[in-house]
């Protein structure tokens, strides 16, 4: 009888909880960086957001959070370690705004646009196919898509365009000049500090003075649009020199996991039955990712029980 014990104990002691667990996951860490992806006709001069967590998912459904709580420089390539394993998804947390100032030709004139976006994206998703391995490899995220920020003039509002500021300067001088006329000290003080600044920012050869500054925010009608094509049309590549930056002949060898709305993405239903069928297979291979208990080997290991099952245990007779 106590080899029957010891079977039931063998053949159930791999048995548990399928969640991966924060810390289980081992081995080489690779590195992700962040890249604003670029558009024809501008010049972006300042790009960054707050990154609260990139949430990995391995092909079980499973995540690994990596916590950052940091703010990203879309301009500078700053990379963030990334866990070794193989992954079906990643999940980037934001914790702010995504803010981008630029510079853009616009319309058949050449017109010159100040573009201010102030877009409220709280997460972006991206999906593989078939997952993809991080041992020790780079990758960069590629928020939107080559030639993302175009402006119809039929998609903005009276309120997108703001107003020029040294006019708003202007008006204030007219109000400083007339308190300070009517004897309000503070105003005086007041007024010199704008007149210095105004001297200084709104001379009459500012090249500035004949661009439209346009601000898109969460009051804008077309926030919407463009607040989705980072969420759902940015992209994750292979970054093969290590560098940080995406090539383009590293965009034309395709992305690794792509939002659903990305010119690579691929339905979410079938992505996830592709890789359920082939997760046991890669798994057992590979070797990379430890989910707790013994993963695989139960399946086999209850096979090999089955026939001291099937067979009844007899003792050898006297």
């Amino acid at each position: 009888m106590s080899r029957l014990v010891w079977i039931v104990v063998i053949a159930t002691a791999c048995s548990g909880s399928d969640e991966t667990s924060q810390g289980t996951v081992v081995g080489n860490p690779g590195d992700t960086s962040m890249q604003l992806a670029r558009s024809a006709g501008a010049e972006v001069v300042d790009a960054y957001t707050v990154i609260d967590a990139l949430e990995w998912v391995d092909c079980n459904g499973d995540d690994f959070a990596v916590d950052v709580q940091s703010e990203i420089n879309l301009l500078d390539g700053d990379p963030i370690e990334s866990p070794h394993g193989e992954w079906c998804a990643l999940t980037i947390q934001l914790g702010d705004a995504l803010l981008i100032e630029a510079e853009v030709v616009q319309g058949d004139d050449d017109e010159m646009l100040w573009v201010q976006l102030d877009l409220e994206v709280e997460s972006i998703r991206l999906d593989a196919r078939d997952g993809f391995v991080i041992d020790g490899d780079s990758t960069v995220v590629e928020l939107g898509e080559a030639d993302w920020l175009e402006l119809n003039e039929t998609d903005l509002d009276e309120g997108d365009e703001r107003i020029d500021e040294c006019d708003d300067v202007e008006e204030r001088l007219e109000e400083l000049l007339e308190a300070c006329e009517d004897g309000d000290e503070e105003a005086c003080e007041e007024l010199d500090d704008v007149t210095d600044w105004y001297e200084e920012n709104c001379t009459e050869d500012d090249e500035e003075d004949d661009e439209r500054h346009i601000l898109i925010d969460s009051d804008s009608s077309a926030h919407d649009a463009f607040a989705r094509q980072f969420a759902l049309g940015s992209a994750l590549y292979e970054d093969s020199n290590g560098d940080g930056w995406l090539s383009d002949d590293e965009r034309t060898a395709g992305s690794v996991a792509a939002g659903t709305e990305h010119t690579d993405s691929v339905d979410e239903e079938s992505s996830a039955d592709d890789a359920a069928s082939d997760t046991e297979m890669r798994f057992d291979t590979e070797g990379d990712i430890e989910v707790g208990g013994c993963g695989r080997s139960e399946s086999n290991l209850a096979w090999f029980l089955l026939p001291l099952f099937v067979f009844p245990l007899r003792r050898p007779r006297a």
